[in-house]
């Protein structure tokens, strides 16, 4: 089935979703979005900008991983990186749909749960030889 989706549209797709989690996450970090929405309810007034420096981190390196896979950024001598890159990401959104799954916060267990798993599904195809 997943070989129904064109792997180019696939990492537009994953890229467009990390653009748009940076836009999320600078919205947390200047407080257009409440922080008791993200990290599981657990971010308060002391920790929260750590951990939303932690997100957009993650989603710059994530999008430069998904980029290199895509060929968007031709580095040959990183297409190892890429790929290991790659199958690390499918591993970190299984485990953050699961998290999001068992999450306090509604918002988390029935909407970012399914975005989660979307994105974990694209990152497998993207990973895909064919």
């Amino acid at each position: 089935m997943l070989k129904k989706i064109n792997k180019n549209f696939a990492a537009k797709f994953l890229l467009l979703f990390s653009l748009l989690g940076i836009i999320f996450h600078i919205f947390v970090i200047l407080r257009v979005v409440p922080y008791t929405i993200v990290w599981g309810g657990r971010a308060d007034d002391k920790n929260y900008l750590i951990l939303e420096l932690v997100s957009l981190l993650v989603l710059a390196t994530a999008s430069f991983i998904i980029a290199g896979r895509a060929k968007y950024i031709n580095v040959p001598k990183l297409d190892k990186f890429f790929y290991f890159g790659c199958w690390c990401l499918f591993a970190v959104f299984i485990l953050n749909t699961l998290g999001n799954i068992v999450s306090p916060v509604p918002i988390e267990r029935y909407f970012f749960s399914i975005i989660t798993f979307v994105i974990a599904l694209l990152m497998l195809r993207l990973i895909s030889k064919k």
